[in-house]
């Protein structure tokens, strides 16, 4: 099937985005589900009777390539606010996760699926040698509309940015540090950020009327080492059960004009495990980032050069 999805922020609830961003999907799932509740009233059969719309839930994932546009457009999604300077650093506002509008178009069908007063729920990065960099936008909406091509023509193309989404990255341009020292045989890192966000409904509608917060946002980190190292292993056991924080940063993009960097000032240490005994071993280490640090943010995200 042919199609596109494009998002872009939000400058307040119930006003569409005015530019749009080639998300760079790999597939889409979700949508609508309609809730029902079933009448109890006797039949006189042993048959159930009617069930009545109570509800619709907007819920859908994107798997996508980031770039490191799609990326930087993101930000305001993970609640993540810039300085507006060159180059331009990103840490965590009061102001917590953004609206934003979502526009699925299918070119084949002269379909378009226009989510608006949408956030993102869970957010993904995979970064994995020999491959691209993936990962997920799982979203959380009030309500889904459907139009033909010519809403898409008419509304939608001219909100499109006139500068593409860019390159997808790729895992294998990736510099990590762990602690203060590069680390050249890490073979994957996972990130999670959870925004921990649902969405509420009232008496007076079907649709969904806000998106809150149930929770605290988190923000998780997975490393994955090809080979077991012994003196590694026991410095993060030391540290993990002296209740030692560590901290990790990640360079992606291969132009040192044009790349972002992520840090992890403070990250405290969930798992730390031995693998594959078989062989020359591996290394996994769970890590929560913690906003109890000197730059009062789990991450800082640095963008070399402005995209959005």
């Amino acid at each position: 099937m042919s199609v596109k999805v494009y998002f872009g922020k939000q400058t307040t609830k119930g006003t569409e985005a005015t530019e749009l961003v080639d998300l760079g999907v790999t597939d889409f799932s979700g949508g609508e589900k309609y809730n029902t509740i079933q009448s109890e009233v006797l039949s006189g059969a042993a048959a159930s009777g009617d069930k009545y719309l109570v509800g619709i839930d907007v819920n859908f994932s994107t798997p996508i390539e980031w770039s490191l546009k799609t990326l930087e457009t993101a930000m305001p999604g993970i609640g993540y606010k810039g300085d507006g300077k060159k180059p331009n650093v990103y840490k965590i506002a009061e102001e917590g996760a953004n609206y934003y509008t979502v526009i699925l178009y299918d070119s084949l069908n002269k379909q378009v699926t226009k989510f608006v007063d949408t956030k993102m729920n869970t957010v993904t990065l995979n970064i994995t040698k020999g491959a691209l960099i993936n990962g997920s936008i799982e979203w959380v909406g009030t309500q889904a509309e459907i139009a033909d091509e010519n809403d898409f023509t008419t509304t939608y193309k001219s909100k499109i940015a006139k500068s593409d989404r860019g390159q997808t990255l790729v895992g294998l341009d990736a510099k990590i540090k762990l602690g203060d020292s590069l680390v050249e045989d890490i073979e994957s890192v996972a990130l999670t950020i959870n925004n921990a966000l649902e969405a509420k409904g009232a008496l007076n509608s079907i649709h969904a009327k806000r998106i809150v917060r149930t929770g605290l946002q988190t923000t998780e980190l997975t490393v994955d080492f090809n080979y077991y190292d012994k003196t590694r292993f026991k410095s993060i056991k030391d540290k993990a059960v002296k209740n030692e924080s560590e901290k990790l940063e990640i360079v992606l993009g291969n132009d040192k004009k044009s790349n972002v960097k992520l840090e992890f000032p403070k990250l405290t240490i969930g798992s730390n495990e031995r693998g594959d005994y078989k062989g020359e071993g591996t290394q996994n280490i769970a890590f929560g980032a913690s906003i109890n640090n000197s730059e009062s943010s789990p991450m800082k995200i640095t963008f070399t050069d402005t995209t959005v």
